[in-house]
């Protein structure tokens, strides 16, 4: 009992230093959404938007020069209550394409970092000129002591024209469904995350370009929230994902291409939390991950050509840093770094010149950020360090000043 008090404070004293941040605080303090508590959490566990209801968000990026994304979280049945969340993105378009393109589960697993082959290979436009990123929605509710979360991404654009007897026709359609649970206390968190897509490219023959050859991609992820002492936790997690991309078209046509990809990724570390006193918070992510894909190309030239690929990628290990201190009753600083120590193998079958490659280096990040906090508005940054360094244009004189942030999120609490 005693070790349950003390556990349900840390938790408490965590989510009291997290509570009404942003995506743009989980990058800024080392890229560490998944061992953070941390509004930015519903998109790798739906079930956590049970704790971020009657909010509204809006995520700003200088990439773009625009604000990408608005959602509000909304919250019915006082009685019963569940919430709902609407996200609608701008820009950031998604096509048939090498990893997965959803934001709902896999968005800070490393998933995407090393890409699929397989992919239309014509000269099809899949992005048909505008955006196809329909709608996020994400449900949550509680069923007894255990909190219950649901995550839909879809997208699906389409376009084609017709002139007498010439109509070609192009389509992409992905579905992504994420499954979340977390109990009352909040101490562990699962879920379950699944993608499926399906394309048309036929040209104005009627003729298949490609076709999809199984399209998706599955990943089981979990935490665990374990009190030491007071001031430290340690958070336990582990995450498996894999994916089946693949093409075909009729082996008579000339030139045609098909591929088929598969992957596989493991990832498993431990986070730490130190709070050494109150408004303070050091984090440190240490993990292994590991990927692996395996690609078949077949290529018909008036014969049938065949390549096998394999490559892996490891992180033996990655480190994620990160440090929020109060400043200000209304701004906090926060810094961060990530070393990913990784390893690349690859290795081709292709006869009659098969051959192996490797290589080994250290993908290093470092950033820097602020959190502003004026009533129920918050405002988190990730903040370009040239721009301290420099000045802005007005004081430095240099015309080639750096925007003062990379990253902006802003946060309303509507209650």
């Amino acid at each position: 009992m005693r070790k349950l008090i003390i556990l349900t404070i840390v938790l408490v004293m965590a989510m009291a230093t997290a509570s009404f941040a942003t995506y743009t605080r989980v990058v800024t303090m080392g890229n560490n959404n998944n061992i953070l508590l941390d509004d930015a959490n519903v998109w790798l566990y739906p079930s956590r938007i049970n704790q971020y209801p009657n909010l509204a968000i809006a995520e700003i990026s200088d990439y773009d020069d625009e604000m990408y994304q608005f959602g509000v979280h909304w919250k019915f049945n006082e009685s019963n209550p569940w919430v709902l969340g609407t996200y609608i993105t701008t820009g950031m378009d998604v096509y048939p394409s090498s990893y997965p393109t959803s934001r709902i589960g896999w968005y800070d697993f490393g998933y995407g970092y090393y890409e699929y082959t397989a992919r239309p290979s014509g000269s099809a436009d899949f992005s048909g000129g505008s955006t196809n990123r329909r709608i996020d929605l994400l449900y949550g509710r509680k069923f007894g002591t255990t909190m219950f979360g649901f995550g839909l991404d879809y997208i699906h654009n389409s376009d084609s024209w017709e002139q007498d007897t010439l109509n070609p026709k192009l389509s992409f359609t992905q579905f992504t469904f994420a499954f979340g649970l977390t109990p009352e206390k909040g101490n562990w968190d699962v879920s379950l995350a699944f993608s499926m897509g399906s394309w048309k490219d036929q040209d104005e023959f009627g003729n298949d370009q490609t076709k999809p050859d199984g399209y998706y991609d599955l990943m089981v992820s979990g935490r665990y929230f374990h009190q030491m002492n007071p001031t430290v936790n340690l958070v336990p997690h582990a995450a498996i994902a894999m994916g089946k991309h693949g093409q075909k078209v009729d082996s008579a046509t000339v030139s045609a291409y098909s591929v088929k990809s598969s992957r596989t990724v493991f990832d498993l570390g431990c986070g730490l939390h130190y709070m050494p006193t109150t408004n303070v918070l050091a984090v440190l992510d240490f993990g292994f991950l590991y990927s692996k894909i395996s690609n078949t190309d077949i290529e018909w030239l008036g014969y049938q050509e065949q390549e096998d690929r394999n490559e892996k990628v490891f992180d033996m290990p990655y480190w994620k840093l990160g440090l929020e201190g109060e400043v200000f009753n209304w701004m906090d600083i926060r810094f961060g770094a990530v070393s990913e120590w990784q390893s690349f193998k690859a290795e081709w079958k292709y006869d009659p010149n098969p051959y192996k490659e490797s290589s080994n280096w250290a993908e290093n990040t470092t950033y820097l950020g602020f959190g502003l906090n004026f009533n129920r508005l918050h405002i988190d940054t990730y903040t370009d360090p040239e721009i301290i360094l420099d000045g802005f244009n007005f004081i430095s004189g240099s015309s080639d000043s750096e925007d003062l942030n990379v990253q902006v999120s802003v946060l309303y609490e509507m209650f």
